[in-house]
């Protein structure tokens, strides 16, 4: 298809042909017949010709008598109207139960739905009436705003539309299937599955769009591995094995014990502070018992996350420290010979869960979430996810435990995001309390076991009465660590309820909205719920009226507790922003609804929201000290994907009842403005990208597509003008050429016969290596007693 002029308009409507084309239509007859047969012949089981009389009648001489009812048409007509009569009386019947029980924030939500509704309605009644008219008439063709060609910071309308003219949007996608088989190669099965609820998979469906709009010869590669910024391809070196049970010395370990509960310990406390303390000071007293080997691992796996760390902070004196010599020793400690039939315990669940966190903060995501729910598995067979029956363990160790779960709830809730996939537990499978919002010290005291039941109450399934009781006595808690997890964790069960509603395999459209603004509504309730101290940013004030402020660049808890509430507004709205869809062999955009197009500006406000908590200059000290810096990365990479998509859809037109409309952007939130942030999130990662090599490889591959966006946007062809991003060709877009059937995959590929699990013959050489055939020597017993 030749491009069109940057100059020339767009045709909505192709002309009407010259009047003395028209043949005048002849008139279509009255029908006579009726759509139904008489009683005599409905009887008789024979055709009726549907006269009144029939001719089998007349020639039987029997009374031709006809059932009075409708035709087919009028019939359908009066089920759907049933249908919505019955909708209507339901949202009217929730409307007066919600004003009853004084529930504004179900109220607003539920007229917000009725007066969709309404529109919606209207739209469809114009529609019909304009199928049935029997003239064309202007007034029913769609028409434009004069103000749609207005240009958007020098950008025209007309130049930025070539992204219009696709015919395939970018969806959010089918979720019941999978595109390319995750298992054809090497680097495919390390990446694992990617879902839709991932920027990975965001970035590809954007790289397939701009591949459409690309006249050039280059392509951009959209496969999942080449889109995959993490370091799952990498393995990761095993170092000379040493003695599992040496000890580093103290003052190094006791630096990078502190460096752990500082920094990871706020976010996944699954150790007991003051009880680890005791036993460390107890593990260097030469006259003391020799500790544990589980404790060892656990020991060993702290100093692996804390070196990663140390690694970042000092990238000259920490090349002295090696974190695979402590991941080693932690997993001969943890996996010694016969673990398939050792009885797993709590330690061994803490073990998982650090190396989970240990290979998050590697860019190992797809090993960590492995681990992780490895780590879920062993925690709900020993029943971390039910109450405790309080007079078997004390309130010490019943919090510990507590913790330990929640940790694995939240590692989960950022897993699930990274990779798109549905979380494997359930909130509905968990009866355990929310964590104390107390510090360890303050678990002692006998009143503290009684919150667990009065008021530690879940967001998701708390009433408005509830969650005010909640709130009320949420604000006389003295703030801490303890009460920035306790939001932390409330808000991951909301998060996976809202994931499991709106990516689910059978979620409709009509579900999945209703669903969006449930959640929104939950999310909003938990905002409510923080402290003024813990209180962040209102970046959305101007819309919402609430009163504006930023997060304060000192307060870790703020800023957690924000990039962690954008990020789940992020993945609950990102379902409705997507490319509109277009009228095959025309430029007529489908317009969004007036909730769609709401929801699709949320999402990207709150990705400009996530890039203005990062200060304007880039520094490693400060990402490490406020921020959760083992996937920070991942938090800018789904803001700039979001912002990158923005760009390239632009503009749409907006369905109303009084036709459709081009949208408005939001004050603040333009081509500019997305532009700008976009840029200061590359900025972010190039910085990022001299320690970290995930961030070097998210910085390629965004590089890459914002170039091809702006180039897109503004109409240029040179080559030259876009920064060559220099990769590895993906080794699984070459496809070895022969005889692709069963037989043939199961026969020998070069000298080494096919031991996989299938035909697809997709193991690593690693795994290909035949191990040489010898008898069992159990077998060779057998020989006596032949004789």
């Amino acid at each position: 298809m030749t491009s069109r002029s940057v100059h020339e308009l767009p045709r909505v409507l192709a002309p009407f042909p010259p009047d003395n084309l028209l043949k005048p239509s002849r008139p279509v007859p009255r029908r006579t017949k009726r759509s139904n047969a008489c009683i005599g012949c409905r009887t008789r089981r024979i055709k009726c010709g549907g006269t009144h009389p029939c001719d089998k009648c007349t020639e039987s001489g029997r009374n031709c008598t006809f059932v009075v009812e409708g035709d087919r048409r009028r019939k359908y007509a009066q089920r759907r109207a049933e249908k919505e009569l019955h909708t209507a009386n339901q949202l009217l019947d929730d409307i007066i139960r919600a004003s009853n029980a004084d529930d504004s924030p179900r109220l607003r939500r539920l007229l917000f739905g009725a007066r969709e509704y309404r529109a919606g309605r209207a739209i469809h009644d114009a529609v019909g009436d304009e199928q049935v008219s029997e003239s064309p008439s202007d007034e029913f063709q769609p028409k434009i705003e004069d103000d749609a060609a207005v240009d958007l910071d020098g950008i025209p309308l007309s130049t930025s539309a070539r992204f219009d003219s696709v015919t395939q949007s970018i969806p959010v996608g089918s979720f019941d299937e999978v595109t390319k088989d995750p298992n054809r190669d090497e680097a495919s099965r390390a990446t694992g599955y990617i879902g839709k609820g991932s920027e990975i998979s965001w970035l590809q469906d954007l790289g397939t769009t701009l591949n459409k709009l690309n006249t050039a010869s280059s392509q951009i590669d959209n496969s999942s591995t080449s889109m995959n910024y993490h370091l799952d391809h990498v393995q990761i070196p095993e170092p000379v094995p040493t003695d599992p049970s040496w000890l580093p010395p103290k003052p190094w370990v006791a630096h990078l014990v502190k460096i752990f509960f500082e920094s990871v310990h706020p976010s996944f406390p699954l150790i007991d502070k003051t009880l680890f303390t005791i036993q460390l000071d107890q593990a260097y007293t030469s006259s003391g018992p020799e500790p544990s080997r589980k404790w060892l691992a656990v020991l060993n796996m702290i100093l692996a996350v804390s070196s990663r760390y140390y690694q970042l902070s000092e990238p000259d004196s920490g090349r002295d420290i090696d974190d695979r010599v402590f991941l080693s020793r932690a997993i001969s400690l943890s996996a010694p010979s016969g673990i398939a039939t050792r009885i797993s315990g709590l330690q061994q669940v803490q073990i998982h869960l650090l190396l989970a966190v240990y290979y998050l903060a590697s860019g190992q995501v797809n090993q960590s979430w492995r681990i992780n729910g490895h780590a879920a598995r062993l925690a709900i067979s020993i029943g971390l996810n039910l109450r405790a029956d309080r007079d078997q363990i004390d309130a010490s160790s019943e919090e510990t435990r507590a913790r330990i779960w929640w940790s694995i709830i939240s590692l989960e809730h950022i897993l699930s995001g990274m990779t798109g996939r549905i979380p494997y537990v359930d909130y509905q499978s968990m009866s355990l309390h929310l964590p104390l919002p107390y510090d360890e010290i303050r678990l002692q005291q006998p009143a503290a076991r009684e919150l667990h039941r009065k008021q530690l109450q879940w967001t998701i399934n708390s009433t408005n009465s509830e969650l005010y009781t909640r709130d009320q006595w949420l604000a006389t808690i003295i703030p801490s660590q303890s009460l920035y997890f306790f939001h932390l964790a409330d808000l991951a069960v909301t998060m996976n309820a809202a994931t499991h509603a709106v990516y689910s395999l059978t979620a409709t459209n009509s579900s999945i909205e209703n669903s969006i603004l449930f959640y929104q509504g939950k999310l909003q309730s938990w905002l409510s719920s923080l402290q003024p101290v813990f209180a962040f940013t209102a970046f959305n004030a101007k819309h919402t009226g609430e009163t504006p402020k930023t997060p304060s660049t000192d307060s870790r808890e703020q800023i957690g507790l924000a990039l962690a509430y954008y990020a789940s507004q992020v993945i609950l709205n990102r379902p409705c922003l997507t490319h509109p869809a277009i009228k095959a062999g025309t430029n007529i955009m489908t317009p969004r609804s007036h909730f769609g197009d709401a929801t699709a500006k949320s999402c990207v406000h709150f990705a400009l929201a996530i890039i203005s908590v990062l200060p304007d200059e880039p520094d490693m000290k400060w990402v490490l000290k406020m921020t959760s810096w083992w996937y920070l990365l991942h938090t800018i990479m789904r803001a700039l994907t979001i912002l990158l998509i923005q760009l390239s859809i632009g503009q749409v037109p907006i369905l109303t009842t009084d036709g459709n409309k081009m949208g408005k952007e939001r004050e603040g939130e333009g081509v500019k403005a997305v532009r700008d942030a976009s840029k200061k999130a590359l900025f972010w990662l190039h910085s990022m990208a001299k320690q970290d090599p995930s961030s070097r490889r998210a910085f390629h591959i965004s590089q890459n597509l914002f170039n091809n966006v702006m180039t897109q946007m503004q109409g240029v062809r040179d080559p030259s003008a876009v920064i060559p991003v220099s990769g590895k060709e993906d080794a699984s877009a070459r496809q070895p050429s022969g005889d692709s059937s069963g037989f043939a995959a199961a026969k020998i590929l070069g000298d080494v016969f096919n031991w996989g699990p299938d035909n697809t013959a997709s193991e690593s050489r690693d795994e290909q290596q035949q191990a040489p055939l010898s008898l069992d020597p159990a077998l060779l017993s057998f020989d006596k007693y032949d004789s």
